[in-house]
């Protein structure tokens, strides 16, 4: 089973070929302001370096959000448009869940993984390792930085993963131990275990309509919130 994940959450793009043996390969790819016309031929390329063809793939998995509104949109709408050329099984993962099981290894006790947002917030959830595996705890949030360090405080031997943990890395070592703001390499959700978590889905049987399914935005996007109040509309 040659299954493809995307995620475009953030400022890296990451996009992974992998079976239910193993990955195959895997990019990561920092973008500024053209995704669109990067993503299908990185996806083209990830394909053919492996020496497969797209009717190769037997299913797509799709990083569903929350973070950056335009890019999961392109990613959503890319994935989704895959899975109904092929006629493929299509899974999302949350995103901060995609976090969280990467960075699961170094979770000593309970883990708040945390996705920029805009300055002084940021998207988030609280999940206690057990026996290596993230399990959450809470939904996701959209909070400001000192009510997430109000809500991790509670917690015992807490660790930060994400942009949003590195954009406040300051504001957070101030408050919590250096070692608890995890290395850079864990500031971003890696296809590699978007993959991983998407075939495991996909071998439940637990795939999704392709019409219906629609990203995490956990709040209202930034532009549309200021178009409201610019035009006066509730």
């Amino acid at each position: 089973m040659l299954v493809v994940a995307i995620d475009t959450s953030g400022d890296i793009s990451s996009i992974a070929l992998a079976t239910e043996h193993g990955l195959v390969s895997e990019l990561n790819t920092r973008h500024k302001m053209d995704l669109l016309k990067r993503l299908m031929p990185n996806l083209d390329r990830l394909v053919s370096d492996a020496g497969r063809t797209p009717g190769d793939l037997e299913g797509v998995v799709i990083s569903l959000g929350p973070g950056s509104f335009t890019g999961i949109r392109i990613g959503m709408a890319s994935a989704k448009s895959i899975a109904h050329v092929l006629q493929k099984p299509i899974v999302g993962i949350p995103t901060l869940d995609v976090l969280a099981h990467g960075a699961s290894a170094a979770c000593p006790r309970f883990m708040i993984p945390m996705i920029h947002a805009r300055p002084s917030e940021a998207f988030w959830a609280a999940y206690r390792c057990q026996s290596g595996v993230p399990i959450r705890l809470t939904e996701d949030r959209a909070s400001n930085i000192e009510e997430i360090v109000r809500e991790a405080k509670k917690k015992e031997s807490v660790i930060f993963c994400g942009d949003g943990a590195e954009r406040n890395r300051s504001l957070l070592e101030a408050v919590f131990r250096p070692e608890s703001i995890l290395p850079e390499q864990f500031s971003f959700p890696r296809a590699s275990v978007l993959v991983r978590l998407g075939i495991e889905k996909i071998l439940r049987g637990e795939s999704e309509d392709v019409f219906s399914i629609v990203p995490t935005y956990v709040r209202r996007p930034t532009p549309v919130v200021r178009l409201e109040e610019k035009c006066g509309w509730d």
